[in-house]
């Protein structure tokens, strides 16, 4: 992995920092878009290069650079080392959003052999490289609700811990995307027990798109249920949720370009937000941590 030369510590060695570090701590800076660094022979910043959006100056882009790789690594970069280009305001790539599971209970009925599963689900805040809380206007602090009940017997109650947690993620999206549930299983893993599930991914114009996911079981098995669907689903989360703001019932008032999208006018939601509006194509990678 190649190597930056770092700043060095009080009475320590030089550290080092990957080149990928760098780079995503540049990229995590408000206006970049994407940044890349050269080095030279001796591992030291030969040349950094950054495409930014037209919001900030380049000045301010420069000194947000300088500061954040000497506050992080001790790395000192000359100012006229760095470069910036910018470009016109232009569709981003939708972010990475996840959903997380913030309340869940379980009411059973023995004599009649019901279940009852209610589940409540909100965005995650997001964070910068540091680990602090951002604010994002994009990301709604709506708090959905969904519930579900019927009969448990004959491994029935992961479906049911499923379909709430369906029913609340999908309050949360665009007019005619839907996630649906294909299957549900629960299989030995080793010497332990996870929880499989089978999505569909519904939108707009397009073919059902399948998503697995996958939660071990570390307590109550309805609730790994509940996370292995939301692993499954927030691959393609970002892509698909109301942003702007939201009520607490989940029907918060959408921005226009959202209704474009929706409506499969994806120009006009470009013309209307062009820093907001999320493209149409390309799925979240996959890898991401377990839910």
């Amino acid at each position: 992995m190649t190597q930056v030369e770092g700043g060095q510590g009080a009475g320590g060695p030089r550290a080092k920092v990957s080149v990928g570090a760098v780079e995503a701590l540049i990229q995590s800076l408000p206006g970049v878009e994407g940044a890349r660094i050269v080095l030279d022979d001796w591992g030291a910043v030969r040349e950094v290069h950054v495409l930014a959006d037209s919001a900030r100056s380049p000045k301010a882009i420069v000194r947000d650079i300088e500061s954040g790789l000497q506050a992080r690594w001790g790395l000192v970069v000359d100012h006229r080392r760095i470069s910036v280009a910018q470009i016109g305001s232009m569709p981003r790539r939708p972010k990475w959003i996840r959903l997380s599971l913030q309340h869940f209970t379980v009411a059973s009925d023995p004599v009649r052999g019901r279940t009852e599963v209610a589940v409540s689900l909100a965005p995650e805040a997001p964070r910068d490289l540091f680990g602090r809380v951002l604010f994002d206007p994009e990301i709604p602090t709506a708090l959905w609700q969904g519930r579900a009940s019927g009969t448990s017997g004959g491994g029935l109650g992961i479906r049911l811990a499923a379909e709430a947690t369906l029913q609340a993620l999908n309050q949360s999206l665009l007019p005619e995307h839907t996630f649906s549930i294909g299957e549900m299983a629960r299989v030995p893993l080793g010497d332990r027990e996870a929880i499989l599930c089978l999505l569909h991914y519904h939108a707009p114009r397009g073919v059902a798109e399948a998503l697995s996911g996958s939660a071990l079981i570390r307590g109550e098995p309805l609730e790994a249920a509940v996370r292995a669907v939301l692993n499954g689903s927030n691959r393609l989360y970002g892509t698909a949720m109301r942003r702007g703001g939201g009520a607490a019932d989940g029907e918060g008032q959408q921005p226009s370009w959202a209704r474009d999208v929706a409506s499969g006018n994806e120009a006009a939601a470009a013309r209307e937000q062009g820093d907001d509006a999320p493209e149409s194509s390309g799925p979240a990678p996959e890898g991401e941590p377990e839910t």
